[in-house]
C-alpha cells in the first residue's frame, strides 16, 4: 500500500481553506504554544538590538476593513491594527482583552461588558461603548456577515464604558465568537466619515500598530502605536512583505532580508530546521480535514456504504502520505485545539479492510462499488489526500472516480450540494465546536437532515455550562460516528520560521500572530 501511495504522490499535485461564563482580568494578547510545539535551530546569533521587523506572508492582503470576512493574509495585518473584545489565553480559553469585566444574566441572554477606560483609536479618539455597539450591529445587519454573530439581537449602550449584548437565546460560544478577527472593534465616527472604501486607505483601530501604507503585491508598512493601552510595542517599525514563492521566502530568511516567515512551506522544513540562527516551530492547527459526504446521494444514503468507507481508511498512512507525517489523525470532526468538542479518548471505527468488504456486501455491493469524488485541481491540500484515498479504498473494493474542478468551480459545485463526496478542510478560528452547527444542521452541505441531531446542535448552542456543553458534543460525535455521516481524517500543523534572536514569538492554533509580543 505505502509503495502505491508514494508512487501516486510522485505524480500528484497545509491545510488552508476557508468560521465561559464569569469575569476575569485583562490579558495581554498571547500567541499560545501547544504541548505539541517543537523548536529547532536555536544556534548562536549575534544580531544587535533593533526596533524594526520584516515579516513575510505568502499572499497579498485583500481587505483592510476588519469586519469583512476574507483571507488569512488580511487577518494577519488586522491582528496588528485592530483589537477584539476577547482573546485566547495559553489554554485556548477566551479571556477579556478590551474588556475589564463581564457577566451574563441568569438565563444567558444578556452579556454585560465593562470596557477598559482610556483605550484610544489611532486618531486619538477614545473607544467607547458606542463603538462596540456600532461594530456589532454593523456586522449583524450586513447580509453577508450575519452568520458571524449567532443568536444576536442588539447591543445596548448603558454608558460610555458599559454595554449589554442582547441575545435571542443563550449562546454557549458567545465569548469565543467575540475573539474572532471578524469582530474587531472599529471607530463609529471614522467609519461614518470614510465608509468601507475609506477603510482601504485609512484604516484605524485601537491595536498596537498603525497603518502607514500598502503597496499591492509587495508590502504593508506599519508603525508602533505609542499610545497603545497595554503599553508601546517594543518593535517600532514593521514591514509585512508579500513573498509568494516559498523557496524565495526561505532564502530571504536565511540571508537576513526577512526576520519571520509565516506559514513557510513544509518543503523547506529540513533546510530551515538545520540552518544556524533560524528557529522552526510547529503546533497543531485549528483546521479540520474530513471526508464530506452527501448523505442524500443514492449510493451514500446507505449507511453501510458510508461505514465501509470509514473502515477502509488507514488514517495514519493517510497523514504520512498527505502531510509527510506532520499531522494528527482525527476521530471527531473537531480538531484537538477545539477543546469544547474534541475528546482525545473518543474512538472511531479503526482500519479494517475485511470489515469494509463485509459491510459493502451487506449493502448490496458484494463485487465492490464505484463512487464519484469531487476534488480541486492544483491544490495539494485537497487533491493529494484524494489521490491517496482513491488508491487506499481500492483494497476494499471501493473505486473512486475523480471529478476535478478549478477552485471557483469546485466551491460552486460543492456549495450547491451537487457532489457525492469530497475532501473538505474547515478552519475554526473561534476555537469552538459551534462550527458543527453550520456543517451538520438539516439542509446543510452534508444533507443529514436528522431531527435528533438538530436538537443536539440547538442544545449545545444554548447550554452555558461548559461541562454540560462538552457532554452534548460527545453525543453529537457519537451520532456522527455511528451513522458515518462524515469521516474525520486529520488536522495539520501551523508553521512558523524566524530569526532565533527574536523573542516572544510562537505559533497559535487559531493562526493568530501578534507582533506586539515580539522583541529583539
Amino acid at each position: 500500500m505505502k509503495q502505491r501511495i508514494l508512487s501516486i504522490l510522485c505524480v500528484a499535485l497545509a491545510v488552508a481553506m476557508l468560521a465561559l461564563v464569569g469575569c476575569s482580568s485583562t490579558k495581554t494578547p498571547d500567541a499560545t504554544t501547544s504541548s505539541d510545539l517543537t523548536a529547532s535551530g536555536t544556534g548562536d546569533v549575534s544580531t544587535p538590538a533593533k526596533d524594526t521587523l520584516v515579516y513575510a506572508i505568502n499572499g497579498d492582503i485583500s481587505n483592510l476593513d476588519p469586519v469583512t470576512i476574507t483571507d488569512g493574509a488580511s487577518a494577519t495585518v488586522w491582528h496588528q491594527i485592530y483589537d477584539t473584545l476577547f482573546q485566547y489565553d495559553e489554554n485556548n480559553n477566551p479571556v477579556p482583552h478590551l474588556v475589564e469585566s463581564y457577566a451574563f444574566n441568569d438565563d444567558g441572554t444578556e452579556l454585560t461588558l465593562n470596557l477598559i477606560k482610556g483605550v484610544k483609536f489611532h486618531n486619538g479618539d477614545e473607544m467607547t461603548a458606542n463603538d462596540v455597539a456600532f461594530t456589532l450591529d454593523y456586522i449583524y445587519n450586513n447580509p453577508t456577515l450575519t452568520t458571524t454573530l449567532t443568536n444576536y439581537a442588539s447591543t445596548e449602550v448603558v454608558d460610555d464604558y458599559t454595554c449589554k449584548i442582547h441575545y435571542t437565546a443563550a449562546f454557549g460560544a458567545a465569548l469565543a465568537q467575540l475573539t474572532s478577527y471578524s469582530t474587531n472593534i472599529i471607530s463609529k465616527a471614522h467609519f461614518e466619515k470614510v465608509g468601507i472604501e475609506g477603510y482601504q486607505t485609512e484604516p484605524i483601530g485601537t491595536g498596537p500598530y498603525k497603518f502607514v501604507s500598502h503597496t499591492p503585491g509587495e508590502k504593508i508598512e506599519l508603525v508602533a502605536n505609542d499610545d497603545y493601552f497595554l503599553g508601546a510595542p517594543s518593535i517600532k517599525n514593521v514591514t509585512i512583505r508579500v513573498i509568494t514563492d516559498p523557496t524565495a521566502a526561505a532564502m530571504a530568511l536565511q540571508s537576513g532580508d526577512v526576520d519571520v516567515v509565516q506559514t513557510p512551506s513544509v518543503d523547506q522544513r529540513d533546510t530551515l530546521m538545520a540552518a544556524n540562527g533560524i528557529t522552526w516551530e510547529e503546533t497543531m492547527s485549528s483546521t479540520t480535514v474530513f471526508l464530506m459526504i452527501n448523505n442524500k446521494d443514492p449510493q451514500l444514503s446507505n449507511e453501510k456504504v458510508r461505514q465501509a468507507i470509514w473502515y477502509a481508511i488507514d488514517k495514519e498512512l493517510l497523514v504520512e502520505g498527505a502531510l509527510e507525517g506532520l499531522g494528527q489523525p482525527l476521530e471527531t470532526l473537531a480538531p484537538g485545539a477545539v477543546t469544547s468538542a474534541y475528546d482525545p479518548d473518543f474512538k472511531g471505527y479503526g482500519y479494517d479492510v475485511e470489515k469494509a468488504k463485509s459491510l459493502l456486501a451487506e449493502a448490496g455491493y458484494p463485487d465492490g462499488i464505484t463512487i464519484t469524488i469531487t476534488t480541486m485541481l492544483g491544490s495539494d491540500t485537497y487533491q493529494k489526500p484524494t489521490l491517496i484515498l482513491q488508491d487506499m479504498l481500492k483494497e476494499a473494493g471501493i473505486n473512486l472516480v475523480l471529478d476535478e474542478y478549478e477552485r471557483a468551480a469546485w466551491i460552486s459545485k460543492v456549495g450547491s450540494g451537487d457532489y457525492a463526496m469530497t475532501v473538505m478542510t474547515w478552519g475554526v478560528p473561534s476555537l469552538d465546536g459551534d462550527f458543527y452547527t453550520r456543517l451538520l444542521i438539516s439542509g446543510s452541505y452534508l444533507q443529514i437532515n436528522s431531527k435528533e441531531l438538530d436538537s443536539l446542535l440547538t442544545a449545545q448552542q444554548t447550554e452555558m455550562d461548559p461541562a454540560k456543553r462538552k457532554a452534548i458534543f460527545g453525543e453529537i460525535n457519537t451520532m456522527i460516528r455511528d451513522h458515518a455521516n462524515l469521516i474525520p481524517l486529520y488536522a495539520g500543523y501551523n508553521y512558523l520560521a524566524y530569526n532565533s534572536a527574536l523573542k516572544g514569538i510562537s505559533v497559535n492554533a487559531a493562526s493568530e500572530y501578534f507582533i506586539y509580543n515580539m522583541s529583539w
